[in-house]
């Protein structure tokens, strides 16, 4: 049980470290500096909950909030110390009382239950008409230094009832239901809107967007990019598409085409999440790809089991011969990172160097991993 303290430490340290005391748990150091406080929450070690003074927020208040919001991203519950201001209207959160045992009851305030059912057409339709759906990014960096070389940003949708969404229960229904280009074109929005509004573009990061294979089939796409990256002014060589295979390559001919007109623009594609159930990617090698990510479960399991680790191995070896730059996602801890560092690949993505992040916040990560790799 991880706890972290973000307020005045005059009025909050030793109220917090009596009740703490008494619940047998460690008291929390108190933090003064949001940004110390948005760094602990993205590492690796899970925060089971933050508690925060209002008015420590800063101008990190918003993405914060945001991270504490569902446990898509973050684990941590949100608890407001003193008054809450307009902080307590956020789903999620929960406003300590004053009495005696305060944080042990705000800590038994149960979590919105966890609904496994998808959304069906209405409801994505009414969550994306009323701004639902965010970007969240996870950074990318290099195995040898630690460098940071990009990120990917991540779809969630914030539903009205169930709070923060993840991808699986919305993406997979949005592309069989034909809402899949839909989905695509918001996420672009959102992404270059970040890109220019959140500091983004000053870091010279390329940002990776997942795409399914029909989109890369469409006869629009590249000419559609294109303009939509000139009136953001963000080069193309800043966007990566990460190919999907949610459905089979049907026509690898036509593929190396769309592959090719896209490439000729300036703009970078990937494949993305092999591993254990998908297609052999040994078709596609030959095509104009420049990069290849390896699903999380795969580059997991590898760790402790010798036919994982055996086609991890191949899969690397195929991708080295067709020149193509491997990413490993899912790289969750040090054991993890010296793994595939020692396998051969070139970059990370994972809880290690830092779980997503809201838009607001990539730059003070970016900082502070750059300090301490320097």
């Amino acid at each position: 049980m991880t706890l972290l303290l973000l307020a005045d430490p005059a009025l909050w340290a030793a109220k917090v470290a009596t009740e703490a005391g008494a619940l047998g748990i460690a008291a929390p150091p108190p933090l003064t500096d949001a940004g110390d406080a948005l760094l602990r929450l993205a590492g690796s070690t899970p925060v089971s909950h933050l508690l925060v003074q209002p008015d420590s927020l800063g101008c990190l208040r918003d993405s914060l909030i945001e991270m504490t919001a569902g446990a898509v991203d973050c684990p941590a519950r949100l608890i407001v110390l003193g008054d809450p201001g307009n902080i307590f209207a956020i789903p999620g959160a929960i406003h300590a009382d004053d009495a005696p045992g305060w944080l042990g009851r705000a800590m038994g305030v149960p979590a919105p239950p966890d609904d496994p059912v998808g959304l069906d057409d209405a409801e994505l339709l009414d969550a994306l008409a009323a701004g639902g759906l965010r970007a969240s990014y996870q950074p990318i960096v290099r195995v040898g230094n630690g460098q940071a070389v990009g990120l990917e940003a991540l779809a969630r949708l914030r539903h009205p009832q169930r709070g923060m969404l993840a991808p699986a229960l919305f993406v997979p229904h949005a592309e069989a239901s034909g809402l899949g280009w839909m989905l695509f074109r918001l996420l672009t929005a959102i992404v270059l809107r970040d890109w220019n509004a959140q500091a983004m573009a000053r870091l010279g990061l390329p940002v990776g967007l997942n795409i399914a294979v029909d989109d890369i089939l469409r006869p629009d796409l590249p000419g559609w990019l294109s303009a939509q990256c000139a009136a953001a002014a963000m080069p193309p060589s800043m966007l990566v598409l990460e190919m999907t295979e949610t459905q089979p390559v049907q026509d690898a001919a036509a593929l190396r085409m769309a592959v090719g007109r896209l490439g000729a623009l300036g703009f970078t594609v990937m494949i993305d999440d092999v591993g254990p159930g998908l297609r052999d990617p040994a078709g596609l090698l030959d095509l104009d790809f420049t990069g290849m990510k390896i699903d999380r479960l795969l580059v997991n399991a590898a760790v402790r089991d010798v036919d994982a680790r055996r086609l991890l191995v191949r899969l690397l070896d195929r991708a080295r011969q067709a020149g193509l730059t491997t990413v490993a996602e899912g790289v969750e801890d040090a054991a993890t990172w010296d793994h595939v560092r020692a396998l051969g690949f070139d970059l990370v993505q994972g809880f290690h160097a830092s779980r997503p992040l809201p838009a607001a916040a990539v730059a003070t990560w970016h900082h502070a991993w750059a300090s301490s790799r320097a």
